[in-house]
């Protein structure tokens, strides 16, 4: 993100409510009136949706910068989602009328975020086409694509660190599939040396590699 934007953003909300959440802990439940505009100073929060059977879909991640749930704040649409902090999280809380009266007065911040949820859409039509015609191999691995892309710290030797904690678990719901076939695959990719993990953060080991072990 653009460093002047992000301390616009910044100086905007944190002249709001701070509020702190654990690991788990809901901000946000499926089907009800968000309480405001949230603004990721730490941590990371999904925004996911339960099926009728029990399984869990994860959307989106939001991470340091973000603010969310912008699809209610802008299109009025109502909320269907319920957003999760996967770790230790500190937000600012504004009110909607506020965040947009912010948002409308500054064209920088809304080209951002223009940007910011059409990168996200880009991830969204990617992991939907997945889920349509890729068997849980390919959604195991379009998962740690999607996951390096948007997380990813790269090396000089190619490998991409995805920089945050996730569990066979959170794969699992990204793929939108059992985390006992999640693991399945993911012993898969280890096995072909694509992916390992360090320190409980996946490393991939060529992004390229990846991909084309996606496409196959």
């Amino acid at each position: 993100m653009d460093k002047d934007i992000n301390q616009k953003l910044l100086g905007f909300f944190s002249k709001h409510v701070l509020q702190s959440y654990k690991r788990g802990e809901i901000l946000i439940r499926a089907e009800e009136e968000p309480p405001g505009v949230f603004y990721m100073i730490n941590g990371y929060v999904k925004m996911a949706s339960i099926f009728e059977n029990g399984s869990e879909l994860t959307v989106n991640i939001f991470k340091q910068g973000a603010f969310f749930p912008m699809l209610w704040a802008i299109a009025d649409s109502d909320n269907a989602y319920f957003y999760q902090a996967m770790t230790s999280t500190e937000v600012f809380k504004a009110t909607r009328g506020d965040a947009l009266k912010f948002i409308n007065d500054n064209p920088d911040v809304l080209y951002d975020l223009t940007r910011r949820l059409l990168v996200g859409m880009d991830g969204l039509l990617s992991t939907t086409q997945q889920l349509l015609y890729g068997n849980a191999y390919k959604r195991v691995a379009s998962a740690f694509i999607v996951s390096a892309k948007r997380f990813g710290k790269s090396f000089k030797n190619k490998n991409v660190l995805i920089d945050i904690p996730l569990t066979h678990q959170d794969i699992a719901n990204l793929a939108g599939i059992t985390r006992e076939t999640a693991s399945i695959s993911i012993e898969k990719l280890q096995s072909k040396g694509l992916i390992f993990r360090k320190s409980q953060k996946f490393i991939v080991k060529n992004l390229t590699n990846l991909e084309l072990e996606a496409s196959m």
